[in-house]
C-alpha cells in the first residue's frame, strides 16, 4: 500500500464507535464520506483508497474492497504486513447483514492472530481434545500434543511453517499418542516433555523452569504434577513481544476448571495451579480439552453470585472454542483458582480456617460427582 497523503479528514474515537455499531450499509456510507484517509484521534493513521475501511486500534488495519470482482478483506498489521483474505458471494451476503460492531469482533479474530508474533491455531482433535500449532514471527514452529497427526499436519502444511519439534505436557495417549507417527518419519525432530518414561518418542527431556529456545521463542517448562505426576505446562514468550505470553496447560488448568487428580494429590495439585496462578495476568491459556461449558456449570452451581461465571457463559453461548482465555479471567471464574471465596468454601462444607488445599480436595471430588 502506498502512504497515505498528509491532509486527512479526522473522526473522533466517539465517532468511530457510532459508526461500529452502525448497519453494515450504514457503515459503508459513513465511512466512504470520510474520504479515501482517516485519522483516528490517539490512534495511528488508516489508509482506506477508495475502499470501505475498518479502523480497530493503533495495532493494525481491517480494509473490505466493495469493488466486484476483487472482492477482498485486507488486514494489515505492523508484525505480518498487508494480508488478503478473498471471499465469495454468499459469503459478502453475510457480512453484509451483520451489524458493524459484529464484523468488527468477527474480523478481530484474524487480526489479533497476526499482531500477536506468536502464532497459536487451535486444532481439534478426537471428541474434545485441543492440539496447536505454535509459530514465531520467522515461520518457526512447533506443535503441542499432537495425538491426531492426520489433522495436525494439514494445517502445518498451509502455514508453511518449518517444523522443529512437539511439545508434550503429558503421557496420556489422547495427548502424546501421535508421538511416533508424527516424529518418526522426520528425522531431527525434537519431542519435549517431562523426564517420565512413559511418554512416546522423547528426545529431550526437559527441567522445572530450565528455559530453551525455539526460534524467537522462549520456552520455560513449569512442572505441575497432579493430574499425572509428570504433567507439565510450557509457557513461551516471544522476543518481538516479550510481556505477552502464553502457556499451554495440558489437562492441569482447564478453562474455569482443572483435571481430575489421577496420580497426585490435592497439595500437589494445589501448588501446581498456584504455580499457574504466579504468571502474568495478560498470559493466554490453551488448555488440553474444551470442556468449558461443563466447567463453568458447575463453577455456578458453587459459587453462583459470581457475575464472572454467569458472563462468561453467556459468552460461551456464541463461542464454541473458548480457548484462549487468560490467567487473570482464570481467577475471576475459575473455582479452583478461588479456594479462599467464602461462597466456595460454604459450597463444600469447608470447616473455618480449613486450607485451602483441603477445600481443593473438597471441590475436586465434588466436581468428579456433578
Amino acid at each position: 500500500m502506498p502512504p497515505p497523503p498528509t491532509d486527512k479528514p479526522v473522526v473522533s474515537e466517539r465517532d468511530y464507535h457510532r459508526h461500529a455499531d452502525a448497519t453494515m450499509d450504514d457503515l459503508v456510507d459513513s465511512l466512504e464520506a470520510l474520504g479515501e484517509e482517516i485519522e483516528v484521534e490517539g490512534f495511528d493513521v488508516v489508509y482506506a483508497s477508495g475502499v470501505l475501511n475498518f479502523y480497530l486500534g493503533n495495532k493494525g488495519t481491517y480494509v473490505v474492497n466493495k469493488q466486484p470482482p476483487n472482492r477482498q478483506i485486507w488486514l494489515s498489521s505492523p508484525v505480518s504486513g498487508p494480508k488478503r483474505f478473498d471471499y465469495s458471494l454468499e459469503a459478502e451476503a453475510w457480512l453484509c447483514v451483520r451489524t458493524g460492531e459484529e464484523l468488527v469482533g468477527l474480523l478481530n479474530t484474524e487480526l489479533s492472530s497476526m499482531l500477536d508474533p506468536m502464532r497459536i491455531t487451535p486444532i481439534p482433535c478426537l471428541k474434545d481434545n485441543y492440539a496447536y500449532l505454535l509459530q514465531d514471527s520467522n515461520g518457526t514452529a512447533v506443535v503441542v500434543d499432537p495425538v491426531e497427526p492426520h489433522k495436525v499436519l494439514p494445517v502445518v502444511d498451509k502455514a508453511k511453517v518449518s517444523l522443529k519439534g512437539i511439545l508434550t505436557t503429558h503421557h496420556h495417549a489422547d495427548h502424546a499418542g501421535g508421538n511416533t507417527a508424527l516424529a518418526t518419519p522426520r528425522a531431527g525432530l525434537q519431542v519435549w516433555g517431562s523426564g517420565d518414561g512413559r511418554i512416546p518418542a522423547l528426545t529431550s527431556a526437559v527441567r522445572d523452569k530450565e528455559t530453551f529456545r525455539i526460534g524467537t521463542m522462549t520456552v520455560t517448562p513449569l512442572f505441575v504434577p497432579g493430574h499425572t505426576t509428570g504433567s507439565v505446562a510450557f509457557y513461551v514468550v516471544d522476543d518481538v513481544a516479550p510481556s505477552e505470553g502464553a502457556v499451554f496447560t495440558g489437562d492441569t488448568l482447564f478453562i474455569g476448571g482443572c483435571g481430575r487428580f489421577f496420580e497426585g494429590t490435592p497439595p500437589m495439585m494445589y501448588a501446581s495451579l498456584s504455580t499457574l496462578a504466579a504468571l502474568p495476568d495478560n498470559t493466554k491459556v490453551y488448555c488440553g480439552h474444551e470442556y468449558t461449558q461443563a466447567n463453568l456449570k458447575f463453577a455456578a452451581h458453587v459459587e453462583p453470585s459470581n457475575k464472572a461465571v454467569s458472563d462468561k457463559i453467556a459468552w460461551c453461548e456464541v463461542n464454541p472454542c473458548s480457548v484462549p482465555s487468560t490467567i487473570g479471567e482464570e481467577k475471576t471464574y475459575n473455582p479452583f483458582l478461588r479456594t479462599d471465596s467464602p461462597e466456595i468454601r460454604k459450597s463444600v462444607g469447608a470447616a473455618e480456617g480449613e486450607a485451602s488445599d483441603v477445600v481443593l480436595g473438597k471441590l475436586r471430588a465434588m466436581k468428579d460427582k456433578f
